[in-house]
Formats: C-alpha cells, sequence, structure tokens
C-alpha cells in the first residue's frame, strides 16, 4: 500500500513539472514558450515624381502628377517647374487610392521655380497632385521634386 502511495505522489509530481516548467520559461530564454519572436526591419523608400498626360482647354494646363515621399522623415520636399513663362494658378492634392498619405501643407508662398514647398510632417506617402498651368510656357513644361 505505501509502495503504490509513493507510486501516486511519484506520478503527481511528475505531471505538475511541466506547469512548473512553464512558469519559469519566460527567465529560460527570456522568452515564453506561447511567444512567437519576428524580427522586422522597415526599409526607407524614396522621393520620386511621375508625371501623366496633361489637359489643355481654354489657355489653361493641368498636368497631373503623382509625388511620392516614402522617405519616412517628415522633412518635406519642394515641387519646382522649371518651364519659364508658365505660371502655376493652383494645385490640388489628394491621397493616392490604397495610400495612407498626409496631404502637403505650403510652407509659404511660391517663390521663382519652387512652386509648393511641404511644412515638416506633411506631404507623406502616395499622393496625387493636379498642377494648374497658364502663361506661354517657353518649351515643355518639366516638374522636379527634391528634399527639403
Amino acid at each position: 500500500m505505501r509502495s503504490s502511495l509513493l507510486s501516486l505522489v511519484a506520478a503527481l509530481a511528475l505531471l505538475m513539472v511541466p506547469a512548473a516548467l512553464a512558469d519559469t520559461a519566460p527567465t529560460l530564454f527570456g522568452v515564453s514558450p506561447n511567444t512567437v519572436v519576428v524580427k522586422l526591419a522597415l526599409n526607407s523608400g524614396g522621393l520620386s515624381l511621375k508625371t501623366a498626360p496633361a489637359l489643355t482647354s481654354g489657355g489653361t494646363t493641368q498636368v497631373p502628377l503623382t509625388v511620392t515621399d516614402g522617405r519616412g522623415t517628415g522633412t518635406g520636399w519642394t515641387l519646382r517647374l522649371n518651364t519659364p513663362g508658365a505660371t502655376v494658378t493652383s494645385i490640388t492634392a489628394a491621397c493616392a487610392s490604397n495610400s495612407t498619405c498626409t496631404l502637403p501643407h505650403a510652407v509659404g508662398p511660391a517663390t521663382g521655380a519652387s512652386i509648393l514647398a511641404t511644412a515638416q510632417g506633411t506631404g507623406m506617402g502616395v499622393m496625387n497632385l493636379v498642377v494648374t498651368v497658364s502663361g506661354q510656357p517657353k518649351g515643355p513644361l518639366a516638374f522636379s521634386v527634391v528634399p527639403r
């Protein structure tokens, strides 16, 4: 009888060992046995500009542009019109589809070739701009985007 009681106690003790180890597992390797460790690295993208065919009507030209700022810095960028004789009359902006962008906010009025300088923390993600231009451009309309 004593032998069966000792066997029962030993069996119960063996059943409790995995539970005790589970409680100490976080200190065993610094990770719980129910934790999956995933290493993740984020790579920043770049700053780019794409143009689409322009639409001209009644003396004005609308140029669709896509600005992508995937740098993740939030430092802003400047959009330039590199064509003499052209005057920007308006710029509209919207987030591109499937983009969680922050729309650009200008830090001041347009000056010279710089037609839009974005404030810090704005103009991130993928944005569709439409730049309306009038005047007598001397050559094809040429735009560029540079970091601030």
